[in-house]
């Protein structure tokens, strides 16, 4: 078909599994007389026609076979999958939101919430997470998971993101003029837009056009995607921060390559992974790792919040070992703008 894709037309269904394992054994391989064996890894994604099913075109059927074949990509314990029920509202939802999604944004579908963020001092608002929710006519809400993995897929995320950080400066000017206190907003970062050149030329733009503080504006990467962009992170972290704006860390801790990232990279804040807070009741270890996390940033002059703090005793904890900031539901949830902005006053 394409590349390494291959493609199997067979009659008859019944043992077809049996009939593809032998593909999955060793291919031994003799040069000069020496034997060399390679462990092929193939993945057999299976799209079958069902009796009297009406006719339709082959490349269906082909879409069938790779959503089926992708679903078990990076699982090395599972070499097959037939499409199946499940897959194939998967397949219509993905072809929902690619048909609905340019009309979204120009119809103004896409709202951003805002979660805010607390010092833990003093207890008051210090900031706030954007966060984008998608609401249709009809008022119901499409949660995040079901499209921002689609638009990173097929890159309408860097429409959308601008078209977030854009609301974000909009709002950010209306504060000022309101006289509240300037706070920093802090704004997802998806993995495109480290590979794109344009990214920090567009963002100054909007900046500049409307005036806002860059120190007032925070660049939020996740631990996932700064560990799959090594060769090309430090060099936009470093961008970013000559620009003038903040760059925070998420979900820290939650991948491998925490340390490396910290050791190389000059970040602003340091966002805790959830999974962390939610094992400390329970979990000495966990405990002492965020303690100790906290206790890492402060001496390297990094500041610290965590997030999902859910309850008092979290959040306890939290102020206890000196960690600056706190986000979650025991303080609030992603509100719209005209609740936050009750909240700020």
């Amino acid at each position: 078909m394409m590349a390494d894709i291959f493609l199997i037309l067979t009659e008859g269904a019944d043992g077809l599994e049996e009939r593809l394992c032998p593909f999955t054994e060793e291919i031994n391989i003799v040069r000069n007389g020496k034997a060399k064996n390679y462990k092929v890894q193939l993945k057999f994604g299976i799209s079958t026609i069902k009796k009297n099913e009406r006719e339709v075109s082959i490349k269906t059927y082909l879409d069938q076979s790779t959503v089926a074949r992708k679903s078990i990509k990076g699982n090395a314990m599972r070499y097959v999958a037939v499409y199946d029920d499940q897959m194939d509202q998967e397949i219509k939802h993905q072809m929902w939101v690619e048909l609905r999604m340019e009309p979204a944004l120009r119809n103004g579908e896409f709202h951003v919430f805002y979660q805010p963020k607390y010092n833990l001092s003093h207890g008051g608002i210090c900031g706030a997470e954007a966060l984008v929710r998608w609401i249709t006519p009809d008022g119901d809400m499409v949660p995040p998971f079901k499209f921002i993995p689609i638009f990173e897929e097929n890159g309408f995320v860097v429409d959308l993101d601008f078209y977030v950080y854009e609301e974000v400066l909009k709002n950010m000017v209306r504060w000022r003029q309101q006289n509240k206190k300037p706070i920093t907003i802090s704004v997802n970062v998806s993995r495109i837009h480290i590979s794109t050149g344009d990214f920090l030329e567009r963002l100054n733009g909007l900046a500049e056009k409307y005036g806002i503080d860059k120190s007032l504006f925070e660049l939020e990467l996740t631990e996932s995607v700064l560990g799959e962009e090594q060769k090309q992170i430090p060099v936009f972290v470093k961008a970013c921060k000559e620009a003038g704006y903040q760059v925070s860390i998420d979900d820290f801790g939650s991948g491998y390559s925490s340390l490396n990232l910290l050791k190389d990279l000059p970040v602003d804040i340091l966002k805790i992974d959830k999974e962390f807070l939610d094992e400390i009741e329970g979990s000495e270890r966990s405990s002492i790792i965020v303690e100790q996390v906290v206790e890492m940033a402060r001496r390297i002059k990094i500041g610290t919040l965590c997030e999902g703090v859910e309850t008092d005793k979290q959040a306890e904890f939290l102020k206890a070992i000196g960690c600056d900031m706190a986000q979650g539901y025991l303080f609030s949830r992603p509100v719209n703008r005209e609740s936050f902005e009750a909240m700020l006053s």
